[in-house]
């Protein structure tokens, strides 16, 4: 009988000498059928008890599937930081606030964005009211007219991507990593031959999904993000002659590049949406780059 994951993690401990806190495992069941046995047992009788949500590696994991609770945690980490930071420096200054914007805000929404970034509104105006709140504080929030800068405008003059763009821009390097072997492939297939492929270019393989929650997920979002792409940047090669380092960072150049050409209009209100230049298939505003161009 083939042994289970919890068996081979037993092994693997007792061959290397190590033990592990058995009260700290946790159970996590993403099946809906009652009738299936969720129970574990540890090799001495620890019974795993079973969860509705878990931190792992720094990330809230629920059994819905969904990361609405890791969104509410984040959100509010980060308004705690945001509020440090104001209480703690006097200056406004352009270059201070958006060097400590980066570093102790952007990194913790950053964080492992590929897995729980948020497909619906509602989640996505969450995260986008975290930079619009810390930019309209900033002296770039008013000309030297003294006119007031919107939200677009404030990204505008200070060089920066709306969190949604950041998102989608990190799951497509993800993809083109993996497309390369540079990182784990958690499933992914990409065509590389017939007709069709060479008249298109290179693809990434969507799976079928079978509701919201499959289609939001990395599996599905991140060919579609990929596929959207012009042929060349899904086709751009690893240049091997490099360090690695400086390959990768040529073709996020080339992203970068390609995405300067897209207007970049986060929906952060309603006021904001009528104004979105972006519009899907089916006619609706958005701001991703998947869009009918």
């Amino acid at each position: 009988m083939r042994a289970s994951p919890i068996e081979n993690l037993e092994r693997w401990t007792s061959m290397n000498n190590m033990q592990m806190n058995n009260e700290k495992f946790v159970l996590l069941s993403y099946n809906k059928n009652t009738e299936i046995d969720n129970s574990y047992k540890l090799s001495d009788g620890t019974i795993i008890k079973e969860k509705t949500q878990t931190k792992d590696l720094g990330v809230l994991m629920s059994n819905d599937g969904q990361f609405t609770n890791h969104i509410i945690d984040t959100v509010s980490s980060c308004k705690r930081t945001v509020s440090m930071i104001f209480r703690t420096f006097k200056t406004r200054n352009d270059v201070v606030m958006i060097t400590l914007y980066k570093s102790l805000v952007l990194s913790k929404l950053d964080y492992c964005s590929v897995l729980w970034c948020p497909s619906n509104l509602a989640d996505l105006r969450k995260l986008e009211g975290i930079q619009s709140n810390f930019t309209s504080r900033m002296r770039c929030a008013r000309t030297d007219m003294g006119e007031k800068r919107d939200y677009w405008q404030r990204l505008n003059y200070l060089g920066l991507y709306s969190i949604q763009r950041r998102f989608e821009r990190y799951s497509i390097i993800y993809v083109w990593k993996i497309l390369h072997g540079l990182v784990h492939n958690p499933g992914l297939v990409f065509k590389k031959e017939g007709p069709v492929q060479k008249r298109h270019g290179l693809k990434c393989v969507v799976p079928k999904d079978t509701g919201k929650l499959r289609e939001s997920s990395f599996l599905v979002r991140g060919p579609n993000l990929f596929n959207s792409i012009p042929k060349d940047l899904r086709e751009y090669d690893l240049d091997n002659t490099i360090n690695q380092k400086q390959a990768v960072d040529n073709f996020k150049k080339r992203l970068d590049e390609y995405l300067q050409t897209i207007p970049d209009e986060p929906n952060i209100r309603s006021n904001y949406a009528k104004y979105m230049t972006g519009r899907t298939i089916y006619g609706e505003a958005t701001n991703s780059i998947i869009r009918k161009m």
